[in-house]
């Protein structure tokens, strides 16, 4: 899940931590945990980028932002959004819902 990792450790840190995560009933978290490990294992040479679109980004990593950080906080902002996607394709006005 990068271009430029510092190892073959973070291939393996991210590939453990996966594995060891089968518990997580959540697929996502377990998915999200698991990019936050490659990325606490040292992740990219050239900082944390992100070909993911996250629409409210932070600076880019030369600028102190961090994209897995912001993925996160994307991912646990519309996390309570869920239950609604399998539906939305039929009824685009549910994105106009508050939960």
């Amino acid at each position: 899940m990068g271009n430029n990792l510092v190892g073959a450790g973070v291939v393996a840190a991210i590939a453990d931590s996966y594995r060891t995560s089968a518990a997580e009933p959540v697929f996502e978290e377990r998915l999200m945990a698991t990019v936050e490990t490659g990325r606490d294992g040292s992740g990219e040479e050239i900082g944390h980028r992100t070909v993911l679109r996250i629409e409210m980004a932070k600076p880019a990593p030369d600028e102190g932002g961090d994209a897995v950080d912001d993925l996160r906080r994307v991912f646990d902002a519309f996390k309570s959004l869920t239950p609604y996607y399998p539906e939305w394709p039929g009824d685009p006005s549910m994105g106009d819902r508050q939960t």
